[in-house]
């Protein structure tokens, strides 16, 4: 699945996908316009991982 996400401070968007297969979950992120996103994206990615983590406890 693919969604838009958008930055707090100015809106802007990006596209987050979740996929599930061989019992792995991928996620990644991706700016939708411009060149660099400041590491909004990469920051969106490792919460979603964190998260993740601590419901696998």
């Amino acid at each position: 699945m693919t969604f838009v996400t958008r930055s707090r401070l100015w809106g802007f968007p990006d596209y987050t996908t979740i996929a599930y297969a061989d019992g792995r979950i991928t996620i990644f992120a991706r700016l939708r316009f411009g060149r660099s996103d400041l590491g909004v994206n990469a920051a969106r990615v490792g919460a979603w991982r964190e998260l993740l983590e601590a419901v696998n406890k």
